[in-house]
């Protein structure tokens, strides 16, 4: 018996379709992938990653759905031969070879769970089936290859900075340890799910840090589906820029007013020690002659914050004392280094000079700590925090 599906024929523009559902294993056992090879050049799908098709399979093994359809093409035949065996059901005859143009990772996907969980294969799952058959089937296979490449060089996926705020809903609604121990009633993919633990309260930080009217980042953070006058970074840096500082006990502990507090306090102690970049932003709406309020200094102040935890000084009580005043005395003792200057967009030993990569912002913040350090040797300590 050939692969059967339960839908409907339809046309567009003179190419035949069918649209509908059938299992997984009747699919997996009827298709192939016509993957490039240097043996196989006239080939046209990506390689294989194993990885990431077990990652789908383990989403929808824990429940998760794909409402996406599969889409494969009929090189050989004509839709017309294919015939309904029931009502709302076709069959395509077992000889007749099915060719995936898209969806390749999900296929195979359930294909490796199924090894050791052979239900996940009687899944019915959404497929779209193409009749571009052309004069041969060489030239079905040239027409797949530029279906293969409209749909994924023009379709444009979510915007990241999206993508954080639905991760948010999501912890909301689930929880965050529910969602990453696969135990909620909403199920993520694993690239998803990793950055539960972090990705959501730092979006929550970033935008205290954006409305807060005592952040010297108030309106300077550009938020989705905004225009960006008057801002200087986008939320997806500033949001990846506070993964260390969620990971970092001594702050991360706190609520989150009181880890934007801390982060609030030392952009103040930056603003003293460098008050251009800010207002050049005040006066043109741009930043412009300065990188401390782009990309670069979004980076690198977090680090140098992270850093000087050890050299905070403590109360009586033994708490450490993290104020813009505190802060201050420790970055200014790395001179012209924290001063307006270094951190303009170019001209020999600036910042701005110095790259746009983390790599680069490492070096930034390993100059600034090395002038800061100096001679120092005190032990960070996990005690409580005064702000």
């Amino acid at each position: 018996m050939g692969l059967r599906i339960k839908g409907i024929k339809f046309n567009q523009h003179g190419i035949a379709f069918i649209v509908g559902v059938t299992k997984a294993k009747s699919i997996l056992s009827q298709s192939s992938i016509d993957e490039w090879t240097p043996t196989n050049t006239q080939g046209y799908q990506r390689q294989f990653y194993r990885a990431r098709a077990r990652e789908f399979g383990r989403y929808i093994s824990n429940n998760g759905i794909s409402p996406n359809a599969v889409l494969l093409n009929i090189r050989d035949i004509d839709m017309d031969s294919i015939e309904k065996v029931s009502e709302s059901e076709y069959e395509i005859p077992e000889e007749v070879h099915l060719w995936i143009v898209d969806g390749q990772h999900r296929l195979k996907g359930l294909e490796i769970i199924g090894e050791q969980d052979p239900d996940i294969l009687e899944l019915e799952i959404p497929i779209v089936i193409m009749d571009l058959k052309g004069k041969d089937p060489e030239d079905a296979r040239y027409k797949e290859a530029i279906q293969f490449l409209i749909i994924n060089r023009t379709q444009k996926g979510v915007r990241a900075d999206l993508a954080e705020r639905i991760l948010v809903k999501v912890a909301e609604m689930e929880g965050v340890e529910p969602v990453m121990r696969n135990i909620s009633d909403q199920t993520l993919p694993s690239s998803l799910s990793k950055d539960m633990e972090w990705k959501p309260r730092a979006v929550l930080v970033s935008d205290l840090l954006n409305k807060r009217q005592d952040s010297p980042l108030k309106g300077r953070i550009k938020l989705p589906n905004t225009r960006s006058r008057g801002t200087t970074v986008n939320q997806v840096s500033v949001v990846s820029s506070l993964k260390q500082i969620l990971h970092t006990a001594i702050i991360a502990d706190n609520p989150d007013d009181t880890v934007a507090s801390i982060l609030i306090n030392f952009w103040k102690a930056v603003k003293e020690l460098c008050p251009e970049p800010f207002e050049e932003v005040e006066e043109t709406q741009r930043a412009n002659d300065y990188v401390l309020l782009k990309t670069a200094g979004i980076f690198v102040i977090p680090q140098l914050l992270l850093r000087l935890l050890t050299y905070c000084p403590t109360d009586d009580n033994g708490n450490k004392v993290l104020t813009s005043d505190s802060f201050k005395a420790l970055l200014s003792r790395a001179g012209d280094l924290m001063q307006s200057s270094f951190w303009h967009s170019s001209g020999e030993g600036t910042a701005g000079s110095l790259g746009t990569g983390q790599k680069s912002f490492s070096i930034i913040s390993n100059l600034i700590m090395q002038r800061i350090s100096s001679g120092e040797d005190n032990k960070m300590k996990k005690i409580k925090v005064i702000v």
